[in-house]
């Protein structure tokens, strides 16, 4: 986190091969990957929906997707080929060096029994594992019971939880388009909680 390049700025939107015209290129692109299927290992991994749930696969062939710049960069040495679609570059930035050495100066300013070491040593940890983290997170809404009808037309199979509150429901649910299109496009729409209330 400290070491590596993070892109920041304003994203650049292109179209068509542009590592022809910066090979440098840092950024998002949406390519169709090929990789040979005698592959024993493959690297790139592609998000595919069965049934209801959508699964993390590493398989060969051909397919279409999102993807790092630099990800693909090293995939390319390990036989991938790929085509960009389109995509966006970014500027690079070093954005959390001094995050990373402020936290652990101070960490070693105490010592390990000192609950202030354990917070730095925590934030420091937490950083990494927040990058890591499933963005599919459980909705929970309450709606009126007149207006339940057009809600369970849009969110039926996401629906995990009614609980009846009188003249309203108390629903908890995942808005499933919306995680299918956070996957495809890297990221769009990600929360962490969303709680509404709609009478």
């Amino acid at each position: 986190m400290k070491a590596n390049p993070f892109p920041i700025g304003p994203p650049t939107y292109f179209e068509g091969i542009f590592l022809n015209y910066d090979p440098n290129a840092f950024g998002f692109f949406y390519c169709k990957i090929s990789v040979p299927s005698y592959k024993l290992h493959p690297i790139l991994s592609a998000h595919i929906k069965i049934r209801d749930n959508i699964r993390s696969i590493f398989h060969t062939g051909n397919w279409e997707g999102m993807y790092f710049s630099e990800e693909l960069k090293n995939a390319q040495k390990y036989g991938y080929e790929f085509e960009i679609l389109w995509g966006y570059t970014f500027q690079r930035g070093f954005v959390f060096k001094d995050y990373v050495n402020d936290l652990y100066n101070l960490r070693l300013q105490y010592p390990k029994s000192d609950p202030m070491n354990l917070i730095c040593k925590l934030l420091l940890n937490s950083l990494y594992g927040r990058f890591g983290m499933d963005g599919s997170f459980i909705n929970t809404k309450i709606i009126a019971k007149s207006n339940y009808l057009e809600f369970e037309r849009k969110y039926k199979e996401g629906i995990l939880d009614l609980i009846d509150l009188g003249e309203a429901y108390l629903i908890q649910f995942k808005d499933l388009q919306m995680e299918l299109r956070s996957l495809s496009d890297n990221g769009r729409g990600m929360h962490n909680v969303n709680i509404s209330i709609a009478l």
